[in-house]
């Protein structure tokens, strides 16, 4: 017989579904990528006048996905903002976006704008990956109700409409938002959606529940909401948390910036940056006050300096550094940066500065200043045009012109400099020094068969685990003196920093297999099960052999025989590198890239069964002994993670004041950590 229905039109504002990038999509050089939106399971909305909570479920079926506007080039914002041209990051690519078995596929392709760049980078490093989809509702049809007593509404007329770039996305599995959507929802429009509810009729028994039941109903409800509030408050907090790294960063960012711009001494920016309370606003004050300060009290040989504008001072100090860049060789590696500034200098004419010493350019710098330089020993030059700046500046424009110099060569060297460690571990972000956790969580497995009674059973939702690591400072200083510019030492001013750049670039690289190599080799000590990394209950050490096909493949089943946390479904994991010794590399290549298999003999040929089996080879001196590893795609089954003081993965420069004495001190610094977070995704061969 069929069901009698009542239909009921309501205002509904929009919802947000979780989605996530497929990095293996990723195209670096068309700026796209693949998102996929899960759809297939239950969640928690609230409507008033429809009783309160009730469960949702988003039909998949023919005609009732609305795709057009997914598909005429659907924005892609950040945090869900359209209040700018600014917060368009880029678009779904016309006629890509698919509804499929496991859900809605669409492709993405980002903006070209210079400021969308960064964005990208972060995307492409697995920095940023929360995706979250607007979508909405036109029309509900009731089903029956849930085991808890709650109605059951299935989405048969719905529409997604936009994706969002997000910093946390909305949880689809408890439909709880973060309080910053849920104030975005509340300003959305809403839209009229058809509701067809059932009636008490059509219901029958099973809206008629016992007073039992209803009590029952009523507990599962309140227990629900109480752990709803719990789970909101938390991802509050986690919202918050994140909300304050990102604003502290930009703080500081800003600051910094502006402390560059206006050349203000080092230790008056880092007074602005370690006081807590002075905002972006405060700063910029600070540093105008600063400058009148200076230009009111710097006089030098008792008569008045020649003006030089601001604009004409930083051109000056670009011809400078386009010159000395050249002169050292390096203008190679700044054309080769990802930084537009460093290729633009390794472009740039150096003009009038062509075929001058560094003392040579200390003189002009003085002169320019209105400093009388005639009849001065080489000794004096150079200890004056540390100390002597010009009216707009608060420091020294020759000084300045060989810090900027030599930060530019650190980290222009730091960046051209290669490492492997990148490829095998994953990156990620800490606010400060202390220690972070990292968090792993089970997963359900297959649903089970019902009881004899008919009664559904309650799956225990696994506790998740957490490891922990924990960044920390490297850090060294250099010291440079005035005989340096009056040798004309051009390797003090850019060898040494480039040469520091590489060490900083090496001394990730030796933690990492460092981390890699503790434990006699078998990895760090997991919070799991207080037991390494590599360890034989783990299922990830196979027993000691050279490399041949069927070693590869003992290796490979044994990554793929990898569990959850919660040990109820196989994690389906896929090898993508080994990692060996130089001795091992050219053999482990020839097994990874042969049509037939190169260990048996004769003129008998046998296809390769591990030909391709992992797309990169990565041999090293880092690694010593016979031991040889294989590795998951660290993006998607990590097992070491290397983290960066608020995500910055370059190292920093900065110099003490001191120009006056005989020289100046430079310190550089790069912050960062690591250690292991999991051993589902490697196998540890030790070898023969």
């Amino acid at each position: 017989m069929t069901k009698k229905a009542a239909t009921v039109n309501r205002q509904l504002a929009p919802f947000m579904l979780r989605a996530a990038v497929q990095p293996e999509t990723l195209d670096e050089k068309e700026r796209t990528f693949e998102i996929l939106a899960s759809t297939g399971e239950r969640v928690l909305r609230y409507q008033y006048d429809l009783g309160g909570y009730f469960w949702e479920e988003l039909s998949m079926a023919g005609g009732h996905v609305r795709m057009e506007k997914l598909n005429n080039s659907a924005p892609f914002l950040d945090n869900h903002s359209r209040w700018s041209l600014s917060d368009v990051l880029g678009a779904i690519e016309p006629n890509t976006a698919k509804v499929g078995s496991k859900g809605i596929t669409a492709k993405v392709r980002m903006s070209s704008r210079d400021e969308v760049a960064p964005v990208f980078r972060d995307i492409k490093d697995r920095i940023l990956n929360g995706i979250s989809a607007g979508y909405r509702v036109y029309k509900y049809e009731e089903m029956a109700r849930a085991e808890d007593g709650r109605r059951v509404m299935r989405a048969v007329d719905w529409e997604p409409y936009e994706v969002s770039l997000v910093v946390i996305p909305a949880e689809t599995g408890s439909g709880i938002r973060s309080d910053q959507t849920q104030k975005q929802v509340r300003e959305a429009e809403t839209n009229t959606c058809e509701f067809l509810e059932l009636t008490r009729e059509a219901q029958g028994d099973e809206g008629a529940m016992t007073e039992e039941e209803k009590r029952a109903a009523a507990a599962a409800q309140a227990q629900a909401l109480a752990q709803q509030n719990t789970e909101a408050s938390r991802a509050a907090v986690d919202a918050a948390r994140a909300e304050g790294v990102a604003s502290e960063k930009k703080r500081q960012d800003g600051i910094r910036s502006a402390c560059e711009v206006a050349k203000v001494p080092a230790d008056f920016t880092r007074k602005l940056l370690d006081d807590p309370k002075m905002t972006l606003d405060g700063a910029r004050e600070a540093i105008f006050a600063e400058m009148a300060r200076a230009d009111a009290t710097v006089k030098t040989d008792g008569h008045q300096r020649t003006q030089v504008t601001m604009e004409q001072s930083e051109k000056r100090v670009q011809g400078a550094q386009a010159w000395l860049v050249r002169r050292a060789a390096l203008d190679g590696v700044f054309a080769n940066s990802r930084h537009d500034d460093y290729k633009a200098l390794a472009k740039a004419d150096p003009g009038e500065f062509r075929g001058m010493t560094l003392l040579d350019i200390a003189r002009m710098f003085l002169e320019d200043a209105g400093v009388r330089v005639r009849g001065r020993s080489g000794m004096e030059i150079a200890g004056l045009a540390f100390t002597t700046r010009s009216a707009s500046q608060s420091t020294s424009d020759f000084a300045t012109l060989l810090e900027n110099l030599m930060n530019k060569s650190l980290r222009a060297q730091y960046e051209f400099t290669p490492d492997t460690w990148s490829q095998w571990c994953s990156v990620g972000s800490v606010p400060d020094f202390r220690s972070q956790p990292q968090y792993k969580v089970g997963a359900f497995g297959v649903l089970e068969d019902l009881t004899e009674l008919g009664e559904i059973r309650r799956k225990r939702i696994q506790d998740g685990k957490k490891e922990v690591i924990q960044a920390g400072t490297k850090a060294n200083i250099i010291s440079i003196s005035r005989e340096a510019i009056i040798n004309d030492d051009m390797d003090v001013f850019t060898q040494l920093p480039a040469m520091l750049g590489r060490s900083a670039k090496l001394t990730i690289e030796k933690f990492a297999y460092a981390l890699l190599a503790s434990g006699s080799g078998a990895g760090p000590t997991l919070l799991e099960d207080t037991k390494a990394v590599f360890h034989v209950d783990h299922g990830n050490l196979v027993t000691g052999a050279a490399p041949t096909v069927d070693v590869v493949d003992g290796m490979r089943i044994a990554l793929g025989r990898q569990k959850d946390l919660s040990g109820n479904e196989f994690l389906n994991v896929v090898p993508r590198i080994i990692l060996c010794a130089l001795e091992y590399g050219g053999k482990i290549k020839v097994i990874n890239d042969s049509t037939y298999d190169p260990d048996i003999a004769g003129k008998i040929q046998v296809n390769n069964k591990v030909r391709g089996v992992v797309s990169k080879v990565i041999d090293t001196p880092q690694i010593t002994g016979n031991a040889w590893y294989m590795f998951a795609d660290p993006g998607v089954t990590p097992v070491f993670k290397i983290v960066f003081l608020n995500g910055a993965q370059e190292p920093f420069m900065e110099a003490q004041r001191g120009w006056e004495v005989d020289g100046t001190e430079l310190k550089c610094r790069i912050d960062f950590g690591g250690g292991a977070i999991d051993f589902r995704g490697a196998v540890r061969n030790p070898g023969p």
